[in-house]
């Protein structure tokens, strides 16, 4: 009697952590979503400055060659 107690409660204990284990697992695979969509808004924040910096460099560029005076 006393082998069917300690089993049960090793295999409530094993419910439980197996239970908690899968909480954990849902919030990181949650955050980790969260932070992808985090890194691809600033990798294309990144891609627009840089286009925005490209554009301008040119623009730059073009008004030294049709004024040299600048």
């Amino acid at each position: 009697m006393t082998t069917n107690i300690q089993q049960g409660t090793l295999l409530d204990v094993l419910k439980k952590k197996m239970r908690q284990t899968k909480e954990d697992m849902e919030k990181y695979k949650d955050e980790c979503e969260e932070f992808h969509k985090r890194l691809q808004v600033e990798v294309m924040r990144r891609e627009e400055v840089s286009t925005v910096s490209n554009l301008v460099k040119y623009i730059d560029d073009g008004m030294l060659y049709c004024n040299p005076l600048l």
